[in-house]
């Protein structure tokens, strides 16, 4: 089997395109039995004016786990470790349910969107790319709102896997 063949039937990933309310679609991914393994979850995390860990992470498909802590944190400096990649798999699926996918590419940065807005909370930037979608998010933590109540449970699924309190705390 050619390297390239091989490759295709490790990622084994079917994407459906279904048609939500007006017009627009939304991907929906389905893994199989592995995760791709061009997947790259990362999640940074800003200082703010009241001490707020700041720290970067990325994960791999293939669990490998790269940890950069950079202020009010434990662990300063690069850690490599492992995550569960059956874990990885999960969250991939969720993240794909809750519709990453498909939200904005930034919010709090106005009052748009926003129900309320809070002062002095950090900026939190999260990516996910795996099985050819990709996507980047930035969320300023000062808006209160429905949807970025939803991206905040997903960022903090990502510190979830990555077991990221062991090096805050």
């Amino acid at each position: 089997m050619s390297r390239i063949a091989s490759r295709l039937s490790s990622i084994l990933l079917v994407i459906v395109s279904t048609t939500v309310s007006g017009g627009q679609t939304e991907p929906k991914a389905i893994y199989l039995n592995t995760v791709p393994h061009d997947t790259i979850v990362t999640l940074q995390r800003g200082a703010c004016e009241h001490r707020c860990a700041a720290y970067k992470l990325i994960i791999f498909g293939d669990g490998v786990l790269i940890w950069v802590g950079e202020d009010h944190v434990r662990q300063m400096g690069v850690v490599k470790s492992k995550v569960n990649v059956e874990e990885l798999k999960k969250m991939l699926e969720e993240f794909t349910a809750a519709g990453y996918f498909n939200l904005e590419s930034e919010y709090g940065k106005t009052d748009e969107g926003c129900t309320s807005t809070v002062r002095r909370e950090p900026v939190v930037i999260s990516s996910v790319a795996s099985g050819g979608l990709s996507k980047t998010i930035i969320h300023h933590h000062r808006c209160i709102g429905a949807i970025p109540d939803k991206l905040t449970a997903l960022e903090d699924r990502i510190d979830q896997l990555a077991h990221s309190s062991r090096w805050i705390n």
